[in-house]
């Protein structure tokens, strides 16, 4: 119905995906990568209507909201790391870094991470500072510090 806190659905998301303790895993969802262009030119995006379209059919097929939590982690992560590790092949950069909220969530963080090793590249993410709002803000204080 409502959310009652901020952050609650993506809370509540890795609960139960943390709660699936199976082998079997579904496979099959959606990861599409469109393009488009704008002032700015050609941009990509990660369709996540697809994603949440087969959330929507594997929730009336009555599969496992626990499984269908861990598909929906893994096919957001996975298309976001596709991203960027597509705008680091065009750009000819070798290391790709994490920052955020959503690297608080460990099963997120493991799936963009090894996709983007598997694919070549280095992953960093913050280590002496949290991967949240509050790391965000320091990396934008350094940037304006330096370019004072």
């Amino acid at each position: 119905d409502k959310r009652s806190y901020e952050g609650e659905a993506s809370m509540k998301l890795e609960s139960y995906a943390y709660d699936y303790k199976e082998e079997n895993t579904l496979e099959d969802f959606p990861i599409i990568i469109k393009e488009f262009e704008d002032e700015n030119g050609k941009r990509k995006i990660l369709d996540t209507t697809a994603i949440m379209r087969y959330i929507v059919d594997k929730i009336e097929e009555g599969e496992n909201l626990n499984k269908i939590a861990v598909a929906g982690q893994k096919a957001v992560s996975i298309g976001l790391a596709k991203l960027a590790v597509e705008s680091a092949k065009e750009k000819g950069i070798k290391t790709i870094g994490a920052t955020g909220g959503v690297f608080y969530n460990e099963a997120i963080t493991d799936y963009i991470k090894s996709y983007i090793e598997n694919e070549g590249f280095e992953f960093v993410q913050h280590v002496n500072s949290c991967p949240g709002d509050g790391s965000v803000s320091l990396g934008q204080a350094i940037i304006a510090g330096c370019n004072l």
